[in-house]
């Protein structure tokens, strides 16, 4: 497409993930100020804290002020709407509980693999990101290019079974899933709800 793309982190060095592989970005925030696409990824532990940074808010809300595209993958749903930007809009994220970062922040939860609502584009989690990402592909380029790229990547899914959804999956399995969650996501947020509420206190 003929486009620049940038790694952008929130302070210089590699970043390592969970799985101790090594993310080498090409800038940080403070060296970006304008962006036509800006793309939010998502994480666990890393995702949840950014959600609460209030410099990243605000970077954001700057970019956001210029960009023709504003959007989020995964859990960077959280972060988006976070921002306010997303406020009494649609927009959809991780299945691992919407309500976590969408209803408090004024955001309407969509189902569905990814959502458009005006120049912002969010999308369920991870591989609901390739949709979206043709999608907006399509939306700049029409259906040829659109399909060039497909055929470039052979992108056309069948999963062996019917999954990858709360409403395709097993209950049992949905649940055995969603407690393993819990047990890793729940204490990160509500440590960083009482500082918040904390902090806020002390603001006023």
């Amino acid at each position: 497409m003929g486009v620049k793309i940038q790694l952008i982190a929130l302070k210089p060095g590699n970043i390592k993930t969970v799985n101790r592989i090594d993310i080498v970005p090409n800038t940080i925030i403070d060296s970006v100020k304008q962006l036509d696409i800006l793309v939010i990824p998502g994480g666990v532990r890393g995702t949840i804290l950014a959600a609460y940074d209030v410099k990243l808010q605000n970077w954001i809300k700057m970019i956001d002020e210029h960009s023709v595209y504003t959007t989020s993958v995964c859990t960077g749903g959280w972060i988006l709407a976070s921002t306010g930007l997303l406020k009494g809009r649609n927009a959809t994220t991780n299945w691992y509980r919407p309500e976590t970062f969408f209803a408090k922040n004024g955001v309407t939860f969509q189902n569905k693999r990814y959502v458009k609502d005006g120049k912002y584009w969010t999308s369920a989690g991870v591989t609901a990101g390739m949709d979206m990402s043709l999608a907006i592909i399509k939306d700049v380029y029409g259906d040829n290019y659109t399909q060039g790229v497909m055929l470039d990547m052979e992108y056309d899914p069948q999963p062996p079974i019917a999954g990858g959804s709360p409403q395709k999956t097993r209950p049992e399995v949905f649940n055995m899933m969603q407690t393993m969650y819990d047990m890793g996501i729940k204490p990160i947020v509500d440590s960083l709800e009482h500082d918040k509420l904390k902090q806020d206190k002390h603001t006023f």
